[in-house]
Parts: structure tokens; sequence; C-alpha cells
């Protein structure tokens, strides 16, 4: 099935695991005439920064 077009929605989210470790991940969603595919990527998982007083 053909893509109509470029991305018609993408972004990125923070999700939280069942750790409490924040992973950011970005998503895309495409159109494939009457129906939508969502691909969602994993980046990195993001480090703690403690600030030193």
């Amino acid at each position: 099935m053909p893509v109509t077009g470029p991305p018609f929605a993408d972004g990125c989210v923070i999700l939280t695991d069942d750790n409490g470790d924040d992973h950011e991940s970005t998503f895309e969603t495409f159109n494939f005439r009457d129906e939508c595919l969502t691909l969602a990527r994993h980046k990195s998982k993001r480090s703690e920064i403690v600030a030193a007083a």
C-alpha cells in the first residue's frame, strides 16, 4: 500500500518504565488511504542531572 504523503503527525514523548526510569521516544504517524500506521522508536534513556549547591 503506498504512503499518500509525509508523516501527518510526529513528536517526542517521555515514557516512564516499570523501574521509574524515563526514556525519550519519537513517534511518527503515516496515512495509508483509510488506515494509519504509527511507528515508535526509542531514542535514549534520560539521565538524571543533579545540581550541586
